[in-house]
């Protein structure tokens, strides 16, 4: 199970942003067309992006649908890049 920090940058959420800005960016995707596409202020969306604030659970379904990618994968992809950057899983020297 993944912890979820309260510091937004880290843990789950952070990897979550991560996933946000490389599918943004995979799929061509500007910032202005992904803001008209969701109900969040383009301020707001940046912090999420950015791991500057804690993404809600609403939040997160309103964004992978305006990226056209579902939740799961999403979070499944965000997990396997905790589990990549985790101190633990790399072999030590």
């Amino acid at each position: 199970m993944v912890n979820i920090a309260k510091d937004p940058a880290t843990g789950l959420n952070g990897a979550v942003a991560a996933e946000f800005r490389a599918e943004r960016v995979a799929k061509k995707i500007t910032f202005n067309v992904l803001t008209r596409r969701v109900s969040l202020s383009k301020s707001t969306l940046l912090l999420l992006f950015n791991a500057r604030r804690l993404i809600s659970l609403e939040a997160l379904v309103e964004i992978t649908s305006a990226l056209g990618v579902s939740v799961i994968e999403i979070i499944e992809r965000a997990e396997k890049r905790l589990e990549r950057e985790s101190p633990e899983s790399k072999p030590e020297p």
